[in-house]
């Protein structure tokens, strides 16, 4: 796990999201996009979702928030969803799961809709389409809808 406390005096109070992202730029732009002037969460990374399933299982603070790219290495996106969505631990299984993708094609929604996805999500491609995505995160990750 690779740790990115934006702001360490926010640390204890600030939701917790972590990113299933293998792609290092892609994740470096999210960072920035989520910690803006004053960030107010926890990013960890994963860049396998096999190691994120594996310690949600040890966690001893569970996410607020799980971004997961839906085109990763080994277990995708979804995979790792239906895995979450089947866990016997009912606070793992209630997680909310954004799926974040470059694909915007109805059968990967949809797969990833059936999966349990709390929201498909199409990486943006502008950058007001990416602060708007952040704010979005933000809101989702402190339990806002």
């Amino acid at each position: 796990m690779t740790p990115h406390t934006l702001n360490p005096q926010a640390a204890a109070r600030s939701p917790l999201v972590w990113v299933l992202e293998d792609s290092p730029e892609d994740f470096a732009i999210l960072q920035r996009a989520l910690g803006g002037p004053a960030p107010v969460v926890r990013l960890h990374r994963w860049s396998r979702a096999e190691d994120a399933l594996a310690n949600l299982e040890a966690a001893t603070e569970l996410p607020d928030l799980v971004v997961a790219d839906l085109n990763l290495p080994g277990i995708d996106g979804a995979e790792f969803l239906r895995r979450v969505r089947a866990s016997p631990e009912p606070l793992v299984r209630a997680l909310k799961v954004c799926v974040l993708s470059s694909s915007g094609r109805a059968t990967d929604v949809r797969r990833c809709q059936e999966a349990g996805a709390t929201e498909y999500l199409v990486k943006p491609r502008r950058s007001a389409e990416l602060r708007e995505l952040a704010e979005h995160l933000l809101q989702l990750s402190a339990g806002h809808r």
